[in-house]
């Protein structure tokens, strides 16, 4: 007697299958759909490049003949483009943004505080006035001395930067607490390579004041 049970039929395994293919298949059919829609919406972007060539070419000539114009002129355009670098520096460093930003902060005073400084201006004026004080005169002095300041080159970058190390060498003196010197003190004083370049400066501004005074003093002869 045969006891074997009969095989199952694959007819349910092959229905499976099918369906999982036709779920891969729809999948992938959306997919494909989701990518055409945004290659769709890139087709504007995409155009657009096609002009961008274009629109840099132009703005590197119009560029180039901007900087042959001034350099034409006797601009150093690459110096200009350095010392512009150098201040972006400056002005981006944390200490120079808060003091902006201090400054924006206060801005909403600067009405007030400029009609102040005009009313005690204004009361200062009359005073001066009514003691007999001449203000035309003292203004055309001032500018006159303003006038010959600039054209001593007071105002230039390296008298500048002389005071500036002179009042940073009053500040650092101030500090420290004086000491008595006497003449040996001062002599050993002398071998200090900083106090001989101190006093080889006075030395060289004593020397150019006399020359201008002599000169000065020939010219109204």
């Amino acid at each position: 007697m045969n006891t074997d049970s009969p095989s199952p039929s694959p007819e349910p395994v092959a229905g499976q299958g099918m369906d999982e293919l036709t779920r891969l298949l729809k999948s992938l059919h959306d997919r494909l759909d989701t990518l055409e829609a945004k290659m769709d919406g890139l087709a504007p972007a995409l155009q657009s490049m096609d002009t961008f060539p274009h629109a840099l070419a132009t703005g590197t000539d119009i560029f180039d003949e901007e900087v042959a114009r001034l350099e034409a002129r006797g601009v150093d355009v690459d110096a200009r483009a350095r010392s512009l670098l150098v201040l972006l520096e400056k002005i981006s460093e944390p200490e120079a943004l808060a003091a902006m930003e201090q400054a924006v902060e206060m801005a909403p005073q600067l009405p007030g505080m400029s009609a102040m400084a005009v009313d005690v201006l204004d009361e200062e004026a009359h005073r001066l006035m009514d003691e007999g004080v001449d203000l035309a005169e003292i203004v055309s002095e001032s500018a006159r001395a303003a006038i010959q300041m600039v054209r001593s080159g007071a105002l230039g970058p390296g008298a500048l930067n002389t005071i500036g190390e002179l009042a940073y060498a009053l500040s650092e003196a101030g500090r420290q607490p004086p000491e008595k010197i006497g003449p040996l003190g001062m002599f050993s004083a002398l071998r200090d390579p900083d106090v001989q370049r101190g006093l080889g400066f006075l030395v060289t501004m004593g020397r150019v004041l006399g020359q201008r005074l002599e000169g000065a003093g020939s010219a109204q002869g």
